[in-house]
């Protein structure tokens, strides 16, 4: 993904990639409900706006985490003309005159909002979710705004904007990475402790790249500024590299651990790729080291001296991608032991390494330092070392900073590591309400499996009354028991709205489904057993009326006579 704008909003108005600054009216910073220990912009004043300079060709995305208690919410797409609209009854995509209404939004609510547009056709879907689309010709996007016009709450945590129409598997993991939101002004640092020297590619003086933490200084040798899915990166040419020389080490340790983002375009012209380079204390860098290597089918091996003339190389049983695409590689080198991670993804190597330099002082990244030659053919972009070995947390949160987390990484959706939001906090439930062990709707509930090797994956099959496998949604597969509840919501006024509904097992009172009414105030839901006797409750959000209960329900089949 090429993320090519970030407002963070955590007390100001900074673009926190390109330095430029969002236009505020009215409104004020408030403590964030969502995320623990930063700020969000509060817009709850009538005439309150912000807007935020994208300067994006089509395609594009934007990327908006937001709060909007109800009516008179505006986000509109620069002069396009195309606005998304809040009203009572939810949020809606206006096109030419034509108002759709995005299914999945909760007044008083966070929501991640993302609105794509591929160059024939707008796009809007929330949390996850489904989306609607409707046709748009190839349009620029100079600005968001984002606006309130009556008196309700509406807050903004968090505004990105990217350079291409994200797919849904890549919404979700755009999404992810607000959790780990730490873009600092630097690129290469990752702020999570043990730094010896971190490279942002963008930060150069006197023919060096500036080291962001330790003052180890690396010299530019042939390579050229370029990006990384708008990262700033080095280019590499097979014969350029990066060079220092430090003191105190740039490699402490035994245990370690370098990171870097990286996009591979062909392997080197004797078959082979020097990646990085280390040296021991007081010799010169290509007497004396190991290096990373990359072999002619991407595998990556290790290349090491064991004596005077006598060399070794350990292969390890992980191949870098040669696509053309960016990603994100972390090795770990414990003491005899080296960890890979790209994208996320902890590879199958976990592979015996005969060798690690308790220091190293010179280091080299790209071509190899003795021959200038036999080099990296790429970018590489936030080159950052460790002097301990990083938890598996602390790699997936680097990961997904740079937006490069892999998708069988993801997390569904309902356990995105927000910082633990308080009551009034984001929820990825089909719902929001505060019980996130009830299934939802699809009749579905979102769990994290680790795979084991030779141990086939289970079918939990969650329905009500079901018992039973053999559907792909979940649902129950014996036609006899797929009962529906449906019904119609009205208020005292005997009107129609929209209000939460649950259904109860009246025998034991567990919550077995959960939906919202439509604007008409109907609601349905699905695959119940006739069997079974429920009770149905509809709750007013807004407090102006007690709940509603049906009582001693059975659910129907719809062909039955």
């Amino acid at each position: 993904m090429a993320l090519t704008h970030h407002y963070p909003l955590d007390g100001d108005l900074v673009e926190a990639l390109g330095g430029s600054a969002a236009q505020q009216a009215l409104g004020d910073w408030t403590p964030s409900q969502m995320l623990e220990a930063t700020k969000e912009l509060d817009l709850a004043v009538p005439g309150a706006n912000a807007s935020f300079p994208m300067d994006l060709a089509a395609p594009w995305t934007l990327e908006v985490w937001m709060l909007s208690a109800g009516g008179g919410t505006s986000l509109v797409l620069g002069d396009s003309g195309i606005a998304l609209e809040t009203d009572a009854d939810g949020l809606w995509l206006v096109v030419s005159g034509e108002r759709v209404q995005a299914q999945g939004f909760y007044p008083g609510y966070y929501h991640t909002v993302f609105i794509t547009h591929d160059g024939a056709s707008i796009g809007v879907a929330l949390d996850g979710r489904e989306g609607i689309e409707r046709p748009a010709a190839a349009m620029p996007l100079e600005t968001l705004t984002i606006s309130q016009v009556t008196v309700a709450d509406l807050r903004v945590v968090d505004v990105r904007g990217y350079d291409q129409a994200l797919t849904r598997p890549e919404q979700d993991q755009a999404a992810m990475s607000l959790a780990v939101r730490d873009f600092r002004p630097s690129w290469a640092v990752g702020g999570i402790g043990g730094e010896i020297a971190a490279y942002d590619m963008s930060i150069v003086a006197g023919g060096k790249v500036v080291d962001q933490v330790g003052g180890i200084d690396a010299e530019i040798v042939g390579a050229t500024p370029t990006t990384l899915g708008g990262v700033p990166a080095m280019a590499f040419d097979g014969e350029a590299m990066l060079r220092s020389d430090s003191s105190p080490a740039m490699i402490k340790t035994k245990n370690h651990t370098i990171a870097m983002l990286y996009r591979m375009d062909s392997i080197g012209h004797d078959n082979f790729s020097n990646l990085v380079t280390l040296g021991s204390p007081g010799e010169d860098v290509a007497s004396n080291y190991y290096s990373w290597r990359i072999d002619v089918s991407a595998r990556l091996y290790t290349f090491y001296e064991v004596g005077a003339g006598a060399n070794r190389n350990t292969y390890l049983n992980h191949r870098l991608k040669l696509d053309g695409k960016s990603h994100f590689l972390v090795l770990l080198v414990g003491d005899g032991v080296v960890s890979i991670y790209e994208d996320g993804v902890l590879s199958e190597s976990n592979a015996a390494f005969g060798h690690s330099d308790s220091e190293a002082t010179q280091v080299a990244i790209g071509a190899n330092p003795d021959t200038g030659s036999d080099g990296f053919i790429g970018a590489i972009g936030a080159f950052t070392s460790y002097d301990r070995l990083l938890t598996e947390s602390e790699v997936l949160a680097l990961t997904a900073r740079f937006g490069m987390l892999a998708e069988a990484r993801m997390p569904k959706q309902s356990m995105r590591p927000l910082a633990r939001p308080k009551p009034q906090g984001y929820t990825t439930a089909t719902v929001p309400v505060p019980n996130p062990s009830a299934i939802d709707s699809r009749g579905m509930s979102d769990q994290r499996v680790e795979a084991t090797a030779g141990v086939g994956m289970s079918h939990l099959d969650q329905v009500d009354g079901s018992g039973a496998n053999g559907t792909p949604t979940g649902g129950v597969s014996d036609p006899t028991r797929m009962g529906v509840i449906a019904g119609t919501v009205l208020d005292i006024q005997a009107q129609p709205v929209s209000r939460r509904v649950r259904v109860h097992e009246r025998a034991t009172g567990r919550i077995v489904r959960e939906t919202w009414s439509d604007a008409d105030g109907k609601y349905r839901l699905t695959d119940l057993d006739p069997r079974r006797a429920f009770f149905v409750m509809a709750f007013d959000h807004t407090l102006q009326q007690n709940a509603v209960v049906s009582d001693n329900v059975h659910p129907e089949l719809e062909d039955s006579p």
